[in-house]
């Protein structure tokens, strides 16, 4: 029987197991928080917006889970990629998971989808444990961000001067969408430049103007044991999030 501890739990919605050289490299396992922000039009993953569709997981039930696969993370250097939903509001969850698996003496590539839009606070508390932050930038221009999310991205550029300033542009891959009826490629060309003048590597992509849950992510299971890798939804009536007051 394993020693409770006072860690902190997080809402996770599912798992896509062992993508190669997908959300990073190598063999890789999604791990999908939910809860977000955002109320981004065209979002792919609508569903896990929703409070009651997700189980509360340790870092402990985690990491029995992610184990299962860790031969062939080992193998490919490949890890973990925490997305969403908005992983980065789970900092403290992923702090202690990070803890829970060095005390275990083990070593876990982590990497992050992320709109970095939140406090400063989750960003400084992950940058040194995030191998890489794959940015959905939207728009620079504060004005197109809100009219495709519903929210202002001052967190973003907050977060994005900090990063630079720290040393942690490196780290970060910058994704600047077209977005159809959002913008155009004279503002995606403005942001490219904006990201570059601060130190950030960039793509490019344009997104599939669709309303629909992405399919793929509506089938996955959460485990309720590490051996039962696609099990059922279980519904609770967990709140989502903690940290997630906004500024306009």
């Amino acid at each position: 029987m394993k020693q409770k501890t006072n860690y902190k739990t997080a809402p996770i919605m599912g798992f896509e197991r062992l993508r190669e050289n997908v959300d990073g490299p190598g063999l890789r396992t999604l791990v999908l928080f939910a809860g977000c922000p955002l109320h981004c039009e065209y979002c792919l993953n609508k569903m896990l917006l929703r409070s009651g569709i997700q189980k509360d997981f340790s870092p402990e039930e985690l990491y029995d889970i992610l184990m299962v696969d860790s031969y062939y993370f080992k193998i490919s250097d490949g890890g973990i990629t925490f997305g969403g939903g908005e992983p980065a509001l789970q900092s403290r969850f992923i702090r202690d998971f990070h803890q829970f698996y060095k005390d275990m003496d083990d070593e876990m590539d982590i990497r992050m989808e992320t709109s970095l839009n939140v406090p400063l606070e989750h960003i400084q508390m992950l940058a040194p444990l995030v191998s890489k932050f794959y940015v959905d930038i939207k728009d620079m221009d504060p004005e197109i961000y809100c009219d495709y999310t519903h929210e202002y991205n001052y967190f973003v550029y907050t977060n994005l001067e900090w990063l630079s300033k720290n040393g942690y542009a490196s780290k970060v891959l910058c994704r600047v969408p077209l977005i159809p009826d959002f913008n155009a490629e004279g503002n995606r060309a403005e942001s490219i430049k904006v990201l570059k003048k601060m130190g950030f590597e960039t793509e490019t992509f344009t997104y599939i103007k669709t309303h629909e849950p992405y399919p793929e992510i509506t089938t996955m299971g959460i485990p309720a044991e590490p051996e039962e890798l696609m099990g059922d939804l279980i519904p609770d009536n967990n709140d989502m999030l903690e940290d997630d007051e906004r500024k306009g």
